[in-house]
């Protein structure tokens, strides 16, 4: 995988994992005591300042009432969006370098 890939498919997790908890109108301070862990500590995960395991992405999902199942799908889900947007934009851009006759 290269590395810009990896950074769009974080960027992409990290989104879905912060929906979860703003979908349910949580507030980080919220969250942070549903989890047992301070404010700062959920703020750099959530931007990714902090990596998450897979146990901590289970409690997350149980405080937000979303199943792993169901995280698991709407990341699979967002990524595909975001590969479409990846491939429209390749289009594009293929559309402007014939239209100079650059490809």
């Amino acid at each position: 995988m290269k590395k810009n890939d990896y950074r769009v498919k974080y960027r992409v997790f990290l989104e879905v994992l912060k929906s979860m908890r703003t979908g349910g109108r949580v507030t980080q301070k919220e969250m942070a005591s549903r989890l047992g862990v301070t404010q700062s500590y959920l703020s750099k995960i959530e931007r990714g300042d902090r990596g998450i395991n897979m146990l901590e992405l289970m409690d997350y999902c149980e405080a937000s009432g979303v199943s792993l199942t169901e995280f698991s799908a709407r990341l699979e889900w967002k990524l595909a969006l975001e590969c479409d947007r990846d491939i429209e934009k390749q289009g594009s851009m293929m559309k402007i370098l014939s239209f100079f006759h650059l490809s």
